[in-house]
């Protein structure tokens, strides 16, 4: 069993290191292949814990980019979509979600690969749609990023600016995402324990990410990024759709 453990330790620091240079991609990176081993209910309660634990790192970073209006319109329906979310995990059979959860990373990368926008983006009401659903995404499937990452993307925001908002409303749905995941009785003390365990790799992947964000083409590392994602994406969406048969 220990193989399993070194593999996640390895995909939370690739994993932490992306999203230290991308401001998204942490859970797109490592929910798919860690489906593959842990039940959705580890993976989400992991990807939440280690947000909130390294994600300040960014934060700090780039607090000074942070747009504070979309974050306000985005946290009430964040927090509705988060408890919304812990209940379809708790009653939905786990290779739905696998296979949501790896539908969910080809789409959204698959769209902002080929330059797409989601329509409505810059509609009033796009930015507490989009809390709603990342709250949702986050609980069920341990994927806050897609609704909002497309939001920012459509309306073409500058990268520190990007980053420093993602990470502020990341930070906030992640702290609900874990009250509701609580209150669905969802939360193990074997979780909390891997978790902690993953930290290490976690930080030194954000520190790398944070390190090279600066010396790499954004541009060029995001669409590497989002290529390999696809690949992740679909090798998870067969191996959930064979455990269905």
């Amino acid at each position: 069993m220990d193989w399993i453990y070194l593999f996640a330790f390895v995909m939370v620091c690739i994993g932490s290191a992306v999203s230290g240079m991308a401001a998204f991609g942490f859970s797109l990176v490592i929910v798919p292949p860690l489906l593959l081993a842990f039940e959705p209910a580890t993976v989400t309660t992991m990807v939440i814990i280690l947000t909130l634990v390294t994600r300040w790192v960014v934060l700090v970073d780039a607090w000074d980019s942070i747009q504070w209006p979309p974050v306000a319109m985005m946290a009430p329906t964040g927090v509705v979509g988060s408890f919304a979310g812990a209940y379809l995990l708790k009653h939905l059979d786990s290779s739905y979600i696998k296979f949501s959860a790896s539908a969910i990373v080809v789409s959204t990368s698959l769209i902002m690969l080929a330059g797409r926008t989601i329509p409505g983006a810059q509609l009033p009401a796009a930015p507490p749609v989009a809390g709603f659903f990342s709250g949702m995404l986050n609980t069920a499937t341990g994927m806050a990023g897609p609704p909002v990452v497309l939001l920012f993307s459509a309306r073409d925001y500058a990268t520190q600016v990007f980053r420093g908002t993602l990470t502020a409303f990341f930070y906030f749905v992640s702290i609900f995402g874990l009250v509701a995941m609580v209150s669905q009785r969802l939360v193990q003390r074997g979780d909390l324990y891997l978790s902690l365990g993953m930290l290490p790799a976690a930080l030194i992947g954000t520190y790398l990410g944070q390190y090279f964000s600066r010396r790499i083409s954004q541009r060029s590392f995001r669409r590497v990024v989002l290529i390999l994602l696809v690949g992740t994406g679909i090798t998870g969406a067969v191996a959930a759709l064979r455990s269905l048969q």
